[in-house]
């Protein structure tokens, strides 16, 4: 596979922060434990693993791991729901056993486990991985997004999939975009990747799920757009904040922006605009409002004058003019 071969060319440059995980068992899973999760290991045979390296890389808050251990190794993950392992095989074999289940992973392929909870791992002496952790709350909550339902407690991904196909060659090019990120937008801190772990989550969710889709039943709004709406209607008059809407509809700010942008093409705060115009409409329309700037006032416009140039861009005409209207009607 031509691709995988010039990704492992370029996965060199993770080599100058090339850690040598030693001889001792002990050791070698602390160090591993330091970038992805503790676990025990043992020899399958009786050569000790000499060339056991691992190379680092973070971009923002996403980590990419290059990981050999040079000996057939056999390891028992501590349960953990922390992270998904999205993990690269470059050459060798991995094994993946779970629940009298056994998945395999050979060079060219990918792996997906979900959660380490009663898994059982053996790498051949001759395995390389590149392994991404993605934080399950990432997952869920695009899955939340997507769906507008609450996340599963069980996914379903693919537990292997080929990097040959279209859906694996896809995940290989976000990997090598990371890789190839200049330092000065993937240090820590950087936007990149947050934005990289959101669209890995939506790929593998619209992309590596079997059976039952989790893409969206219907056009209908999630329930967090919903909850927040229903809350601006109730509350125009208040000052609001974006956290008062994510507090109120009980989900992240971030992922609550996601929704709006997904559902209604706006974001939060002015999807609230939009409902305080259509009050101060109506108010002026139906004659309960005196003054336009009591209108204003009293749907949370602060600001008379810079309201009016809002409210005539929105609807067309100033607020004067459709007061004047329900006056002569």
């Amino acid at each position: 596979m031509a691709s995988l071969h010039s990704f492992r060319r370029e996965l060199r440059r993770m080599d100058h922060g090339r850690v040598l995980l030693g001889t001792d068992v002990g050791q070698i899973c602390e160090n591993v434990a330091s970038a992805l999760a503790p676990h025990q290991m043992e020899l399958r045979g009786r050569t000790l693993p000499e060339k056991a390296a691992m190379s680092r890389l973070r971009v923002g808050d996403l980590d990419l791991v290059k990981l050999r251990y040079g000996s057939d190794v056999a390891i028992w993950p501590e349960p953990s729901n922390e992270f998904l392992l999205l993990q690269f095989v470059l050459s060798g074999r991995v094994e993946v056993e779970h629940e009298g289940t056994l998945t395999v992973g050979n060079e060219g392929q990918g792996l997906i486990i979900e959660a380490l909870d009663h898994r059982h791992l053996r790498l051949s002496a001759d395995c390389e991985q590149l392994i991404i952790p993605v934080r399950r709350s990432t997952i869920s909550r695009a899955i939340e997004v997507l769906t507008g339902r609450p996340a599963p407690a069980r996914y379903g991904f693919d537990q292997s999939f080929d990097l040959g196909q279209p859906s694996g060659a896809s995940l290989l090019c976000l990997a090598r975009y990371l890789l190839l990120c200049p330092p000065g937008i993937a240090s820590s801190g950087s936007p990149i990747g947050t934005l990289a772990a959101d669209l890995l989550a939506n790929h593998l969710i619209l992309a590596h799920r079997g059976a039952g889709s989790l893409e969206p039943k219907s056009a209908a709004a999630p329930y967090p757009v919903v909850r927040a709406e229903k809350y601006m209607r109730e509350n125009y008059a208040l000052p609001i904040s974006i956290n008062d809407l994510a507090s109120h509809a009980g989900v992240s700010p971030r992922t609550l922006s996601s929704a709006f942008r997904r559902f209604r093409g706006v974001s939060p705060m002015e999807r609230l605009r939009e409902l305080r115009l259509e009050q101060v409409r109506a108010s002026l329309s139906d004659g309960s409002a005196v003054t336009v700037a009591h209108a204003a006032a009293m749907a949370g416009f602060p600001h008379a004058g810079r309201f009016s140039e809002i409210y005539r861009q929105h609807f067309g005409e100033s607020p004067n003019v459709t007061l004047a209207k329900a006056r002569t009607n």
